[in-house]
Parts: structure tokens; sequence; C-alpha cells
């Protein structure tokens, strides 16, 4: 296994993307999320549905920045449809998953909103507890911080078994995992492995 310093930076932004982030701290879900947004293109929109200090705590960075609107909702009937939301808008759905059947909007976002240029960008504590047809299947980027073996199972099945042995896969994530402080592994899908599929963050290739 190899480690390269990816030069270009964070490349994979010029694509739509279906975002995944799975950690346990709101504090760290806040953070990764800005590192995604400081790389768009403004002037921007961002709507928010989640009732945790995570997206308080994004509100309270973004909220001095005029080229960006920030919404934030709490409930789930007050999400704007995909149809009301413009082209170049981010759309976070904060630890949601425990809340079956109030996914309207949310099928709507994974299954057309890169077809209507909005990312979407899903926050969730435990990737096993992820709508699996609807979210999992439809992500094309994953940010996986420190989890179990059951949740590392799921997430090795459902987007690296074509790669590499589930062992390759843990030693992988131990690398990113304490390469630094809240150390994460980047899955990109839309992305070879030689030019940077699985990466240490948004910047540091690893090549398995």
């Amino acid at each position: 296994m190899s480690i390269v310093l990816n030069v270009t930076g964070i490349c994979f932004l010029n694509m739509c993307v279906q975002y995944l982030l799975v950690h346990q701290i709101a504090e760290r879900r806040s953070h990764y999320s800005l590192s995604f947004i400081i790389g768009k293109v403004f002037p921007l929109k961002i709507f928010t549905y989640s009732a945790s200090l995570c997206i308080n705590q994004l509100e309270a960075v973004l909220e001095n920045i005029p080229e960006i609107g920030f919404f934030k909702y709490s409930s789930v009937e007050s999400v704007p449809s995909l149809d009301e939301v413009k082209p170049n808008s981010i759309m976070i759905f904060d630890d949601i998953a425990s809340e079956p059947g109030k996914n309207r909007h949310l099928q709507a976002y994974f299954s057309m909103g890169r077809h209507k240029q909005v990312d979407i960008i899903f926050l969730n504590q435990s990737y096993t507890n992820i709508f699996k047809h609807l979210v999992r299947e439809n992500a094309n980027l994953i940010l996986i911080f420190r989890q179990d073996n059951l949740n590392l199972k799921h997430i090795f099945q459902d987007h690296v078994t074509p790669d590499m042995k589930f062992g390759k896969f843990c030693e992988m994530c131990s690398v990113a995992w304490n390469r630094r402080d809240y150390g994460c592994l980047l899955i990109s899908k839309e992305y070879e492995l030689s030019k940077g599929r699985y990466r240490v963050g948004f910047d540091t290739f690893i090549i398995p």
C-alpha cells in the first residue's frame, strides 16, 4: 500500500456529489461539511434539515459570508422540494436515518439531485442506520471516520468488494484513521484506483 500526496488538491469537486459522511461526533461532521463547501463555486445556497448542534456550528461559520445563503429547517415537512432548489445548491440532511417513512424529499434528492446540479450531504453516526437502497447505493463520495467491524463490513460489501479483500480494506482504514487527529478514509467512487478512489481526507491518495 502506498500513500501519495495529490498536488492538484480537491479535484473531485467539479462533479455533482451525493456525499455520505459517517461520524459519531457532530463537530467533525460540521468541520468536513465546511471543507466541502469551501471548494464550491460561489454564490451558492445551502439548505439543511437537522436538529443537531452540528448545523448550528456550521451556520455560525457561514452566516457572515454574503455569497452563501443559509436556510435551516427542523421539520421534514418544511424542507423545500427539489424543484424549488436552484442549481449549484447544497442540501444537508443530518442524522435522519432514524425516521423511516419521512423520506419523501430525501428520495427525490438522492434519485434526481445530480440531474438538477444539486449536491447532497448526508450526515450520520452509523453506516448501518442509513437507508440502503436510497442513500447508500446512490452515494458517490463516502467519508468514513472510525467505525466498528459491523459497519466496516457493510461499507466493504456496498462499495469496496471489487477492489480488494476485506483485510486490506481494514488496513487502509487504520492508516487513514491514525494518520492525523480525527483521520478519515474517503472513497470517491467515480475515480480509478490509481487516481484517487481512496484517500486520507480530501487530498492524500492511498493506492492499495
